[in-house]
């Protein structure tokens, strides 16, 4: 369920053998940076891009003065995508793509940093939060090239971005909604696809769209310290996030209900068909011999 995640630890001292990790560099006015030395993937038969690129959705930096051993530890990065690309080295990039973070692989992502920059779990699970990616990614055994335009409003956010026919934004303050065309933004970052030539990749992509749709449903929030709606509950540190998981997944079942659907199909058929796969993804079901879709599409 959570995807980008941005924390920090303040007063915190890295261990000799922490701190072997990190290229530490002075930043002027007695201060220096540290930057975790990132993990690099090998770019095979792809002459587009350069081998040994560096994950660009990863940042770990340790902020300290220059006299002193203690200082501030910032961290951001996609822990769906690391975890991921970590653990799951046998499964195709689309398998990985469009898989979510389920609490369990939540809870060893964070375990495994505490490891890896050898700070007390304890003390990690306390850092701060200052912004966060939480969603499903919702599958259909059919296309559904029609289903991001139902989405007409959503109460509370006034605000609405259209991305062409492959996604919609509801925009507030400090936290947005999007519904977007997961396969599509998957191309088009590199997530899927990307060590086949470039010929190669626009044929897979089309092939795959025909297939199947997988259609991401995405609550991002910007400034975890802000005002935010009371379904959101406080997850303001790791471990308060740890502890409301599960409200987290039940505010996420429920906002469908703040949506106000265009009538292309149905908005009782939208949001029936919704609300099963949101619940599949939730629990980690990757879908049944016939979809909510092919129950309205086919003759009884």
């Amino acid at each position: 369920m959570v995807d980008v995640i941005r924390f920090y630890i303040e007063n915190v001292e890295l261990t000799e053998k922490a701190l072997k990790k990190f290229d530490i560099y002075p930043v002027g006015y007695g201060k220096e940076r540290g930057y975790y030395k990132k993990m690099k993937r090998e770019i095979e038969n792809d002459l587009d891009k350069p081998k040994g690129r560096e994950f660009d959705y990863f940042s770990i930096v340790y902020d300290k003065k220059e006299d002193e051993n203690i200082g501030k530890l910032w961290f951001e990065q996609n822990i769906r995508r690391t975890y991921f690309d970590r653990i799951r080295t046998d499964e195709s990039d689309l398998e990985i793509a469009m898989s979510d973070l389920h609490y369990n692989d939540f809870v060893r992502e964070i375990e495994y940093w505490a490891n890896e920059l050898d700070i007390d779990e304890e003390d990690f699970w306390k850092a701060k939060i200052t912004k966060i990616e939480l969603g499903v990614t919702l599958h259909f055994k059919t296309p559904m090239n029609g289903i991001i335009s139902c989405f007409g409003s959503l109460k509370n956010l006034p605000r609405k971005h259209v991305y062409e026919n492959s996604g919609v934004k509801f925009i507030g303050n400090n936290y947005q909604v999007s519904i977007y065309d997961k396969l599509d933004r998957a191309f088009h970052t590199g997530e899927i696809f990307e060590k086949q030539p470039a010929k190669r990749r626009n044929i897979l992509n089309v092939g795959a769209k025909k297939v199947k749709a997988y259609i991401r449903y995405e609550i991002k929030i910007t400034t975890v310290s802000g005002v935010l709606p009371k379904d959101f509950g406080d997850i303001s540190t790791l471990d308060k996030l740890n502890k409301s998981w599960n409200n987290l997944n039940n505010m996420l079942l429920n906002k469908i209900d703040d949506f106000t659907f265009v009538d292309i199909l149905s908005p009782e058929i939208v949001k029936y068909i919704i609300y099963e796969q949101i619940g599949n993804a939730i629990d980690g079901v990757k879908g049944k011999d016939k979809t909510p879709i092919e129950e309205y599409l086919v003759a009884p």
